[in-house]
């Protein structure tokens, strides 16, 4: 009874420290988040410009069950890739982008910049990338919501408004609950 007792004993010990294990154990994944901003039409407007946009809900809360993890076990939170795409008018491009930065917001008003491009170059281009910062953004991932601010600055003056989407890839190393 005693040597039986000792087995189970073991065994429950081995199966906690085996959970333990699995919390320290860190994986890695991807967040996908998408927003639109709308430049307005440029007359009589001062230049650079200031674009806000709305408020974003993360997809965070359920890449993080898909992962077997939650908000409190994120280690590291990087933007890996910001992509810009005219979304309107049809024939737009980023000819008239001279400069761009964006910003990551959260609810207390802190706020980091993310990504951003200098001399954009005008090659018809209606999709852009920009260079990422490098920021370790946990706190702002960890939230439910964000917003990004942008700062424009135009080489030639827009008429009509333009829209843009941008596309946000965050790279996430979490632990494992």
């Amino acid at each position: 009874m005693y040597k039986r007792t000792f087995v189970l004993f073991y065994l429950a010990v081995l199966s906690v420290l085996n959970g333990c294990d699995k919390l320290n154990e860190l994986i890695t994944f991807n967040i996908y988040n998408e927003t639109e901003i709308t430049i307005p039409s440029q007359s009589g407007i001062s230049l650079p410009l200031i674009i806000r946009s709305p408020e974003i809900k993360t997809s965070s809360e359920q890449s993080f069950k898909n992962n077997n993890t939650k908000a409190e076990l994120v280690e590291t939170a990087h933007l890996s890739e910001l992509q810009l795409s005219i979304v309107a008018p049809e024939k737009q491009n980023f000819n008239f982008l001279n400069e761009i930065t964006i910003y990551i917001k959260d609810a207390n008003g802190n706020e980091e910049p993310v990504a951003f491009r200098k001399n954009i170059p005008e090659d018809g281009s209606t999709v852009i990338k920009l260079e990422t910062t490098g920021t370790n953004l946990k706190p702002y991932i960890q939230q439910e919501n964000y917003s990004i601010r942008t700062d424009v600055k135009t080489d030639q003056i827009v008429n009509h408004e333009v829209k843009i989407k941008i596309n946000m890839t965050f790279r996430v190393k979490a632990k494992v609950f």
